[in-house]
């Protein structure tokens, strides 16, 4: 989903010097405290072979992602690829009622949609997405969080692009740049973005020079008519002039086009690499018509779910800002998304709507502008698990228990401690963890907090099929020193 640019808020926490013992009891407050808070409606889009004012049935998978409008809404729009008889794709977008809620709409899963007319190439529902195979989807639940199910050695293929029509120049002027900021000098306070991922997922993921491909600057023409495979049923035009008209994404099949007419000379093939970013002119989303100065935008999850000799993953696209190029968080949250993870908020949002959780990637305020995963999205994606997971039999109801003590986060894979049940809705889970500052990649508080070990509380009510839910961050404790306040 899109960053946006804004004015980060300092967090406002109790500290201490010491970590003590977590008390159960404790937990059990906390837990009676959790609430989900709602969020907006949405758009989609899919793809069928039928236009007209009757309704009917499609099927095919999802994919979505979204831009500020305005400063506190975003404008959410979905893509679901259906395999047509004639052998072809065809993309429609799809315009929700405001009753069906983004937690509704299953993403790059096989699903059922019920339309209520098809207009220009847009589709009309009001009725939520229904997954087409319960017996697999049944499966697909137990597995979130059992297991690592992003990239251990990421693929990522960055177009430094220029836009025809405006006239600043590219964000970088060579390959070279970019490389350096993924593997050599790092951003502007030295910052490495292979280090980045390294300390964040426990030395798991590893990224390579090898499996990086920086290519251009290459300009995306001032308008024109993608030939595809595919057909899309809002139009094949574009331009280069603003972020309407699914232009995002037709920029992106643009350069699948251009990167196949110039083979030869690249060398690449889009689908091996598990990301596509486009790298775009510093200020082109400030000025550019429906762009609203976004920081950053991706697909949620996958685009494409085709698979070659080196890529069994799949591919999903990234869309970065040149004015953060040396903000390596903020193409570390994009690539997030196409892991399906959501963002990170607090109860009541902020003034960056959802994106308010200081503690994680997948937030955009506070701290020092780096840090790690919350142990909620940790143990979605599988780079964390907890140590110690609580229900209603472990946690009865008017009976104390022994103390626990939590390690901090970035000290084990195993660090946190999971609660379920104990009258919380269903799916939903809650996450307790420590979190202290630990330099250079993990910096959720400012610095006048370095050595503070902070309790951490969140929710998450996302399962396999639908993971794409905001953690929300309800408890932030100083440990060990005056009494803390729930955030």
């Amino acid at each position: 989903m899109a960053t946006r640019v804004g004015r980060g808020a300092a967090a406002s926490c109790f500290t201490s010097s010491t970590l003590a013992p977590c008390c159960l009891v404790m937990m059990v407050v906390m837990m009676m405290m959790v609430q989900l808070q709602p969020t907006s409606s949405s758009r989609i889009v899919v793809h069928t072979n039928k236009e007209g004012p009757a309704g009917g049935l499609l099927t095919g998978t999802i994919a979505s992602l979204d831009l500020p409008e305005g400063l506190i809404t975003e404008q959410i729009s979905y893509y679901l690829t259906t395999s047509q008889q004639d052998g072809g794709d065809t993309i429609y977008r799809l315009a929700f009622c405001d009753g069906v809620q983004p937690e509704a709409i299953p993403i790059n899963t096989a699903v059922t949609v019920v339309y209520d007319k098809i207009v220009d190439g847009v589709v009309h529902s009001c009725t939520p997405p229904k997954e087409s195979s319960p017996a697999e989807e049944g499966r697909r639940r137990a597995l979130l969080g059992e297991r690592i199910t992003a990239p251990l050695e990421p693929r990522i293929l960055v177009y430094i692009a220029t836009m025809c029509g405006f006239k600043e120049p590219a964000a970088a002027s060579n390959p070279a740049e970019i490389m350096d900021i993924f593997f050599g000098k790092g951003d502007m306070k030295g910052r490495v973005l292979a280090d980045y991922y390294k300390t964040c997922s426990y030395g798991q993921v590893t990224l390579l020079p090898k499996n990086v491909k920086v290519v251009g600057p290459v300009e995306i023409p001032c308008s024109g008519n993608l030939v595809t495979s595919f057909t899309m049923k809002t139009g094949s035009n574009f331009s280069s002039n603003s972020c309407s008209n699914d232009n995002l994404l037709k920029w992106q099949f643009w350069l699948d086009i251009w990167a196949d007419a110039n083979w030869r000379t690249l060398g690449i093939s889009p689908d091996d690499y598990h990301h596509q970013v486009i790298l775009l002119p510093k200020t082109f989303t400030a000025k550019s018509k429906d762009c609203n100065g976004f920081a950053g935008s991706a697909t949620a999850g996958r685009y494409y779910i085709d698979k070659t000799a080196v890529n069994n993953w799949g591919r999903g696209f990234v869309w970065w800002s040149g004015d953060n190029l040396n903000k390596i968080e903020t193409l570390f949250h994009e690539i997030g998304h196409n892991y399906r993870m959501a963002h990170a908020s607090i109860p009541g949002g902020c003034d960056l709507v959802d994106q308010c959780d200081h503690t994680c990637a997948m937030g955009a305020v506070g701290g020092q502008g780096i840090r790690c995963l919350n142990a909620a999205h940790n143990w979605q994606i599988g780079w964390g698990r907890p140590f110690l997971e609580l229900d209603d039999v472990s946690l009865p109801y008017g009976k104390p228990s022994a103390p626990i003590r939590i390690p901090k986060q970035l000290s084990s894979t195993n660090s946190s401690v999971v609660v379920t049940g104990a009258g919380m809705p269903d799916n939903q889970r809650l996450f307790l963890s420590v979190r202290m500052n630990v330099y250079p990649y993990d910096l959720p508080y400012g610095p006048s907090y370095d050595n503070t070990p902070f309790l951490l509380m969140h929710t998450y009510r996302g399962t396999d099929s639908q993971p794409y839910a905001q953690t929300i961050r309800v408890g932030d404790l100083g440990v060990g020193g005056p009494p803390g306040k729930l955030r």
